[in-house]
Formats: C-alpha cells, sequence, structure tokens
C-alpha cells in the first residue's frame, strides 16, 4: 500500500505540487514538505522509486493566470538602475557575450538568466545588481524569475521611449517566453 502510495505522489502529486508552485498558487515551504516526505517515504520502502512511473508532464496552466503588476518601488530611482545593461546599438558586448540572445543583429539590452545546472538547476545568476546569484532551493528564491522579469519590463519600457524604439518590450517577451519554455518547463517536468 505504501509503495502505491509513493508511486501515486511520484507519478501525479509532485509534479502537480511543482505546476501549481510554478503558477504561484502553492507556498515553497508546503512543496518542500512534500518532497521531504517523497524522500522518507523512498527510506521507509527501501527503494529508490525507479520502477515507478515517470512524472507526468504539465503542458498547460491548471488556474487562471492573475495579470502581473507591472510596477517597482524603487522611490526616485529611474527603473533599470538594478539591472545591469548595454546599450545594444553600441558594438561592444558589455561582457555578456556568453548569455546574450541576438535582436535584429544586435545583443539584447539586458541578458538572460544562466541556470548552474539546466537538467536539476539549484542556482541561478540573474543580471540584477542587488542579486547576483541566489539559490532557487531556498523560500527567497521562489519568485525570482518573476522579479527578474518585471524589472527588466519596467526598465525596457523606459528604455523604449529614450531609444524611441518600441520594440524592445515586445522582443523581451519573446526572447524571454523562448527562454522560459527551453529552460523552465524542462526543470519543472523533472
Amino acid at each position: 500500500m505504501a509503495d502505491m502510495f509513493g508511486g501515486y505522489q511520484h507519478t501525479y502529486g509532485l509534479p502537480l505540487l511543482k505546476q501549481l508552485s510554478y503558477e504561484g498558487n502553492i507556498d515553497f515551504k508546503s512543496v518542500d514538505n512534500c518532497f521531504r516526505m517523497q524522500d522518507e517515504l523512498k527510506i521507509l520502502l527501501n527503494t529508490d522509486g525507479l520502477k515507478w512511473s515517470p512524472p507526468v508532464v504539465f503542458r498547460n496552466t491548471l488556474t487562471k493566470v492573475r495579470e502581473l503588476n507591472m510596477t517597482v518601488n524603487e522611490g526616485r530611482e529611474k527603473p533599470c538602475t538594478n539591472v545591469f545593461l548595454r546599450d545594444p546599438r553600441e558594438s561592444s558586448n558589455g561582457g555578456f557575450e556568453m548569455y546574450n540572445e541576438s535582436r535584429r543583429g544586435g545583443c539584447f539590452p539586458i541578458p538572460l538568466p544562466i541556470f548552474d545546472n539546466y537538467m536539476h538547476p539549484k542556482a541561478v545568476i540573474l543580471p540584477l545588481k542587488e542579486r547576483r546569484f541566489a539559490s532557487l532551493t531556498t523560500e527567497n528564491g521562489h519568485n525570482l524569475l518573476l522579479e527578474y522579469y518585471i524589472r527588466s519590463t519596467v526598465c525596457l519600457k523606459r528604455l523604449s521611449r529614450d531609444w524611441y524604439d518600441n520594440s524592445l518590450v515586445a522582443d523581451f517577451d519573446n526572447t524571454f517566453r523562448s527562454w522560459m519554455v527551453e529552460n523552465v518547463s524542462g526543470s519543472a517536468a523533472s
């Protein structure tokens, strides 16, 4: 009976919790506790779980997605103060060559995040000045990509006005969405 429960949790329960957590509907501590319970169950059953069915993969959101509040409270500072930037109109890449996306022959003004391990990420490097390297396995790491997206989008809206380039935000949305599908969706499934 316990083996059946462990297999069910592995195949359905934990992937569902992960998906709901990524959607912002379950707090990190609850999900972490469930994963710890699963590890304890494996020890109790003296199994590695390799014969259990593989985890299900959710291709769509499970709940209605809330609209993001796209404001950043930075007081009197400019919205790009906390974001590492380079001017894509310049030929120099500002040191971000290893993770810049192409943008109409130039580089994107805000670099994309980098995971420490793309199969099982535990940490991420963000182009934010106050939070460059952060753990994804702590409660504070829960909304890092959301914070990055909001700060980057608010900054790009300002740059769009300053540079008279209305395509910055749309290009970033497409680039970031592709990056999320390629890098985060795969991690969520594992």
